[in-house]
């Protein structure tokens, strides 16, 4: 509607007069104006730093939609017949009919024939001479055939294309005007948003205890060297001043084939090593305690600790050394002498009278041949006074008596063969007599007082009145 219309709308409608209506559309104009002048200037760029970071808001940018390209219609026309004609491939052309010329041979009193070949005047035929005559005959060869079908066809034409219809651009398109934004902090460009929209903001932190560095370009799309909307922001900035504290990473005790491996800890009163977010990961990560800040490496893991599945490596058999043994004697028990080897160890069992020992293998060896041995009998041999000729034999003690008118007469003692006991480890520091075992000091004192005694007696008797005697 144009502002003749606008008026004369409002005339009627309000009843109020033209000058009055003219007024308010110049008005509301005026307004229009004001509030485009206001949307067009209120880009509002800003920068502010503190010792933490660097925010930039950016906020109250246009954006330009853009346009969307168009088309129109178009007609393209027919290319070619729709149909065109090809030979047939199942035509077949007809045929005609064909003749031959025959001539007749004649002979007096017999039959006429008719020949192919007229190169003789006068032909042998059947016992007969047979002339040529100048008649001839026309003879059929064949009747010929009709054609079948047409020679050319109509078929569809592969090339043809249709009359039809294109949409066809209007070269229109204009793509969305955005705004930019790049932001460079020590050196670094943390940020380059090449289609920001009606705002941006974002924080950039800084470095803590040193000097920062950063740089703000704005680039406005409907006004790029405006520099009211599209600045270069610059500048330094100390960092805050932090005290960090060095984090020391967890050791490991590798897996071994016995044992599973195993994380140790340390302990600090500035963090703690947890398992996050959960145990199944393995993962530990450092977790300040009271607000401290860490430095370093702030997660260890995962690191293998399930045991080792070690094949077990066998060596070939190994032979075992059979223990020796040493039987008990008169004084001593018996033993056995049984080393345990690289290759095996001895499992004893058994009591003293039947000990028995057996060879087993260690970790990664086999063994061949015999590995159990026994059992062996390791008591002592008990001493006895029944056969002098046996081993341990000890005399009974002699007991002193008086015979009448019986001469004394010491009683000849036969030597009993001696059996040499095995002699033990270490030989009885006491030297002892013969025989009985007994310690030769004392049977030496005690045959001493048992010849005196036997003195006495004899003279005693040979004194004696000689009435008595009788």
């Amino acid at each position: 509607m144009n502002l003749h219309g606008i008026l004369n709308k409002g005339q009627g409608r309000l009843g109020v007069g033209r000058g009055t209506a003219m007024a308010v559309v110049v008005g509301l104009a005026m307004m229009g104006g004001i509030a485009t002048a206001v949307t067009a200037s209120a880009h509002t760029p800003s920068v502010t730093t503190t010792c933490e970071g660097l925010t930039v808001d950016l906020v109250s940018y246009l954006i330009d939609p853009g346009h969307a390209e168009t088309f129109h219609t178009e007609t393209v026309p027919a290319v070619g017949d729709p149909t065109i004609l090809v030979d047939n491939p199942d035509y077949v052309a007809a045929t005609e009919a064909t003749t031959h010329t025959e001539w007749k041979y004649v002979s007096n009193g017999h039959s006429d024939i008719w020949r192919t070949d007229n190169s003789a005047e006068h032909i042998w035929y059947n016992g007969h001479w047979y002339e040529k005559t100048s008649t001839t005959k026309q003879v059929s060869n064949n009747d010929g055939t009709p054609a079948i079908g047409t020679p050319k066809i109509e078929v569809p034409n592969p090339d043809y294309v249709p009359a039809h219809y294109v949409q066809v651009s209007n070269h229109d398109f204009r793509a969305p005007g955005t705004n930019h934004v790049v932001v460079t902090v020590n050196g670094t460009e943390v940020a380059n948003n090449p289609d920001f929209g009606t705002s941006y903001n974002h924080f950039f932190a800084f470095l803590s205890n040193q000097v920062n560095t950063y740089k703000v370009v704005v680039t406005a799309w409907d006004g790029p060297n405006n520099p009211r909307w599209s600045k270069t922001f610059e500048g330094t900035v100390q960092g805050c001043v932090v005290v960090t504290h060095p984090v020391t990473l967890p050791t490991v005790t590798p897996p071994t084939c016995d044992a599973a491996g195993i994380v140790t800890l340390p302990t600090s009163d500035f963090y703690e090593w947890k398992l996050l977010p959960d145990s199944k990961t393995g993962v530990y990560t450092a977790v300040p305690k009271n607000g401290s800040t860490l430095s370093g490496t702030l997660t260890f893991g995962p690191v293998p600790l399930a045991q080792l599945n070690c094949p077990v490596l066998r060596t070939p058999g190994v032979p075992v050394t059979p223990p020796t043994f040493v039987p008990g004697t008169c004084t001593d028990v018996g033993w056995v002498v049984a080393n345990d080897a690289s290759a095996y160890e001895w499992v004893v069992t058994g009591v003293m009278t039947a000990r028995s020992y057996a060879a087993v293998a260690k970790a990664g060896f086999t063994l061949t041949g015999t590995t159990s041995f026994g059992p062996f009998d390791l008591s002592q041999i008990p001493a006895q006074s029944l056969d002098a000729a046996a081993l341990c034999y000890v005399a009974p003690p002699a007991v002193a008596g008086v015979v009448k008118n019986a001469p004394v007469k010491a009683a000849p003692v036969k030597a009993a063969p001696v059996k040499a006991a095995p002699a033990p480890a270490v030989a009885p520091a006491v030297k002892t007599l013969a025989f009985t075992g007994a310690e030769t000091v004392p049977l030496g004192l005690s045959g001493l007082l048992a010849l005196l005694l036997g003195a006495v007696l004899t003279v005693a008797s040979r004194q004696r009145p000689k009435k008595a005697r009788e």
